[in-house]
């Protein structure tokens, strides 16, 4: 009895205990609301439409500290100028993605955090791109896609947390820099890195870099460090210390040429990491010691030629990894891989579809996940 008692106060309680743990929705114009334990309010939605947008600095008495997650998460229709008051100290996840400001973007002087995704696909955002001396993190893909920002961008003393893609496919940043005092980021030839030099954060879309030869000590290639990056042409070398290439890394990267020669060490590569590299010639090597090779790692690299040779390290080729590479006419895929997803290889990018490669043969075992992979899509095997 004293049990049942128990269970039935509970059920009792928890509409209560549901209302303490989400916070009371308020409305104040056009700006939704809720408060937060320290008496400040985050800004949460908006009913209004277009033009320009000023967030309040105040809703009903309440000062504004916080710009809440997905707050204007894919708002198109937002087109005017955005306006963001002093006393904002944290901008949420994909506060802002996708919404189409214009013109320069004034941050701040009190903002602290930018979290993920929080201005990705902002596209129309223009001018440079000023971060406050008071942030601390910058979160992943925070700006990424925002291709109208131009310039150079420096890194504030006290910011501790850069995420992987917080600056991919910024086309127009020309150059990084690092304010002196900051012991967690450095910059070499205006490229960013983590201060220990292992992780190559981000370099500028808009810079031009020939033959970029990759500094000894790199282990990982981070998401979208080179992503959409016009200015990095001809050959790309990477040392041999490089374990990890991440995604987007060098997507789109059109003007890349040469042989393209991975590092010995390299373990992983992750999905669309090399998406549409079409201007590497001549045969791909792929290193053993690879134990993965992401979706569309490859895809759509048409300049490669000749057997694609996969090491007996690999377990996983994901779906469309080697899709589109219309001129590797053959395959050997050992034992050891387990797992071949979707057209992961032996198919052409023709008139808007991908279609098998003519005559394309897979060299495998008897009873393997090739020969599985070749019978489901009508290779021949020898």
């Amino acid at each position: 009895m004293r049990k049942l008692f128990a269970l039935l106060l509970a059920l009792a309680l928890l509409p209560a205990f549901a209302s303490a743990l989400s916070p009371e929705k308020r409305t104040c114009g056009a700006f939704e609301y809720v408060l937060l334990e320290d008496g400040t309010a985050e800004i949460t939605g908006y009913t209004g439409t277009g033009a320009d947008m000023t967030i309040p600095a105040e809703v009903d008495g309440y000062s504004v500290t916080r710009i809440g997650d997905m707050a204007f998460y894919d708002r198109e229709d937002l087109s005017g100028k955005l306006t963001i008051p002093e006393g904002i100290v944290r901008i949420g996840d994909s506060a802002f993605f996708n919404c189409q400001f214009s013109g320069e973007l004034a941050l701040p002087d009190s903002l602290e955090v930018i979290s993920e995704g929080a201005f990705c696909w902002c596209m129309c955002l223009t001018g440079s791109l000023k971060l406050p001396e008071s942030l601390r993190e910058i979160g992943e893909n925070a700006f990424r896609i925002c291709i109208g920002l131009k310039g150079k961008v420096t890194i504030p003393a006290g910011v501790t947390y850069i995420g992987e893609g917080a600056f991919g496919g910024c086309t127009g940043l020309t150059l990084f820099t690092v304010s002196k005092g900051n012991e967690n980021y450095k910059t070499v030839k205006g490229i960013l890195f983590t201060a220990d030099g292992t992780v190559l954060l981000a370099a500028p879309g808009g810079k031009t870099m020939n033959d970029y030869v990759i500094p000894d000590g790199v282990t990982r290639i981070a998401k979208s460090a080179f992503e959409n990056c016009d200015g990095l042409r001809g050959s790309i070398t990477f040392p041999d210390s490089v374990t990890e290439i991440g995604e987007y890394a060098f997507q789109c990267c059109v003007y890349l040429t040469e042989e393209l020669r991975l590092p010995s060490g390299l373990k992983k590569i992750e999905g669309d990491a090399f998406y549409l590299c079409r201007g590497f010639t001549g045969k791909l090597v792929i290193p053993s010691g690879v134990t993965r090779i992401g979706w569309g790692a490859f895809s759509m690299c048409s300049g490669f030629t000749g057997k694609l040779d996969i090491p007996d390290t690999v377990a996983f080729i994901d779906s469309f990894a080697f899709n589109g590479c219309s001129r590797i006419t053959s395959a050997a895929i050992p034992d050891s891989v387990k797992t071949i997803g979707e057209q992961a290889f032996g198919y052409d990018y023709k008139d808007g579809e991908f279609v098998p490669i003519p005559r394309f043969t897979i060299s495998c075992g008897e009873g393997s996940a090739a020969a599985a992979y070749a019978a489901e899509n009508g290779f021949a095997v020898k």
